[in-house]
């Protein structure tokens, strides 16, 4: 149905069209004027198909109000029906771009025949139109494509130095930079595989396109890689961990997925980027044993571990994996020993005692670090005659080893939100007195509370359920709106007193988070 909107003078006219179109199944008369100046703002907010106007009329005439609709709004299609059939208006008429010039007096057969012909002119730009964005979005997938694939290359090592500045530039990035570093993602969808493509595509623009030190893409549905870029290591290194932790969370947040990401190596060439790569795969093998679901950098595993092949992944020390499980991968690790049991036949069962005493000796010495007493935690320890006693089957093994994984995790997770809760006041202390300073970063509060930055980053979103920069722009904004409604500043005032040196940037971020430019909060809050 096509909506038609009148402008006429002469009630007694607009009330005969009003009749003529009344019972029609193709147009509905969304809404009608006395005038060219009543009839703009309503046409603005009704944004109707079709326009019908008459030519002579107060305060604003026809061919004035379809010059500005016409400019306004190009799609409407307007029919002008006027008592003058004089060149001079057809004329100008032509001129403005209106569709069809009607004497009157109009009969219904004449109008409803014009309201056809311009229906049908409608229809056709919709096509063209559609046909057109269809062309452009294969032709947009296509250049994606391509992207992803050379990107692709890039980091496996297949395209050459010089090659890839060249083609990357035919992008519209610039790879000459200091220090490189990957990070490689990998996800395990919950729900329909189909609609999670399309919400991950959106989560990915929304939350990180518009960074020039990075570059991101897909293979295939279920991997991702980030590329960071930059003048040193640290910064690379900060600006990896904040991207990885704002994909995290930003995908738990909107989608039912699991999400693993494995962070590389910093690297000094191009042509080391498969280092990096490579690292990265490295990391993620390395949480396949532990549990998925995490963040994981090459830089935060013990040096010296020694990488399993995919295959055997399970075979990860239960010490490195209790560093890092959580209550809902003790199934998993529980599970390990199924599956060498499954293996082992007869002696099942002797290796089970000493799948048990790994997993005794690992939580007594990872109680120990973490300044607890093993014997409180698991006084079973002080006793392993009787402990094989009660476990005589390997259900009964699995059983008590899945008790003892979740009281060490407990402890683990308890200490660790001790130990964290001042760090995290302080940093938060730091970041609320100084969030003005520009030159403020993950580094900076890193260095503050003693830690390394990836270290800080794992903490600060695990703890808080946010990543550092997120916690960051909150402050910023929410001090950005006090200025905003305490005091007359300029945007670039407001913008610097925050933490910002671009007050553009300001306000996009402050429109991202709030839905309002500052101009326009500023002008809400009166």
């Amino acid at each position: 149905m096509y909506k038609v909107f009148v402008t006429e003078d002469e009630a007694i006219v607009r009330e005969g069209i009003r009749h003529k179109l009344d019972g029609s199944e193709l147009y509905m008369l969304c809404g009608e004027e006395s005038d060219g100046e009543l009839a703009l703002p309503a046409i603005l907010e009704l944004k109707p198909d079709i326009l019908i106007t008459d030519i002579k009329m107060p305060f604003m005439d026809g061919l004035q109000l379809a010059k500005i609709v016409k400019r306004a709004m190009s799609w409407i299609k307007i029919i002008i029906i006027s008592g003058y059939d004089e060149f001079e208006f057809a004329k100008e008429a032509i001129s403005i771009g209106v569709d069809e010039y009607l004497l009157k007096p109009v009969n219904a057969k004449t109008l409803l025949a014009t309201l056809d012909k311009v229906a049908e002119r409608i229809e056709q730009e919709r096509a063209e139109l559609v046909e057109f964005g269809t062309r452009r979005q294969h032709t947009e997938d296509e250049q994606k494509l391509k992207r992803d694939s050379f990107f692709d290359r890039l980091v496996t090592g297949l395209v050459p130095s010089a090659t890839a500045i060249e083609q990357a530039a035919g992008y519209n990035i610039d790879m000459i930079a200091k220090k490189y570093i990957i990070a490689v993602g990998e996800l395990i969808f919950c729900s329909g595989v189909k609609d999670s493509i399309k919400k991950l595509k959106t989560c990915f623009s929304e939350l990180l396109d518009g960074r020039s030190d990075l570059i991101w893409f897909f293979k295939g549905m279920d991997r991702f890689v980030l590329i960071v870029k930059g003048d040193t290591e640290v910064q690379v290194d900060e600006a990896i961990y904040e991207a990885a932790q704002t994909i995290w969370h930003g995908l738990k947040r909107s989608m039912d997925v699991q999400v693993t990401i494995g962070i590389g190596s910093v690297v000094s060439r191009i042509a080391e980027m498969p280092v990096s790569y490579n690292d990265a795969h490295k990391a993620i093998c390395f949480l396949m044993g532990i549990g998925r679901d995490k963040i994981v950098g090459i830089d935060d595993i013990e040096e010296g571990y020694a990488f399993p092949h995919l295959d055997a992944a399970m075979n990860i020390p239960a010490s490195e994996r209790l560093k890092f499980a959580t209550e809902d991968d003790i199934p998993q690790i529980v599970e390990s020993f199924s599956d060498k049991n499954r293996k082992e036949g007869v002696r099942s069962l002797l290796y089970g005692y000493y799948w048990l005493m790994d997993i005794i000796v690992a939580s007594s010495r990872l109680v120990a670090e973490l300044g607890g007493n093993p014997k409180d935690i698991i006084p079973e320890s002080e006793n392993p005659e009787l402990l094989l006693q009660g476990t005589g089957s390997p259900e009964k093994i699995k059983e008590f080893a899945a008790d003892l994984l979740k009281r060490v995790i407990v402890f683990k997770n308890e200490f660790a939100h001790v130990k964290y809760v001042d760090i995290l006041t302080k940093a938060k202390d730091f970041i609320n007195n100084n969030f003005s300073d520009t030159s403020m970063s993950l580094n900076t509060v890193a260095k503050y509370t003693g830690f390394s930055p990836n270290h800080f980053s794992t903490i600060f979103s695990q703890q808080t359920g946010e990543t550092f920069i997120e916690y960051l722009t909150k402050v910023r904004v929410e001090n950005a709106k006090s200025i905003l409604e305490e005091r007359k500043s300029k945007l670039s005032e407001v913008a610097y007193a925050v933490g910002y040196k671009d007050p553009h940037y300001f306000s996009y971020i402050f429109k991202k988070n709030t839905g309002l430019t500052p101009r326009d909060y500023k002008k809400e809050k009166g």
